[in-house]
């Protein structure tokens, strides 16, 4: 039960996170959705998750699921990083 409310309390936070990206519209004809900001609230969930799965860590007991978790939210990190990035990786 600690996965689910671990994995659920990141995306409540992947949600916020998106949303506070929008927080500097004044007004709606300045509203449009950027990906970009999802990118860059990917990128803040994985360092959070990963800061707070080394926090928490004696909390999971089972040591092969907690392993596949860091692995994925390293894989978000990394992955929200470089998708979201402007500059052109292949140069």
């Amino acid at each position: 039960m600690n996965y689910v409310r671990f994995i659920a309390t990141l995306v409540v936070s992947l949600m916020v996170m998106f949303i506070l990206s929008l927080e500097q519209v004044r007004s709606l004809d300045h509203f449009y959705l950027n990906a970009s900001n999802f990118y860059i609230s990917l990128t803040m969930v994985g360092a959070m998750g990963l800061i707070m799965l080394g926090a928490m860590w004696r909390m999971f007991k089972e040591r092969q699921k907690t392993l596949l978790m860091a692995g994925a939210l390293a894989v978000v990190l990394v992955g929200g990083f470089l998708t979201g990035s402007d500059r052109d990786i292949r140069r």
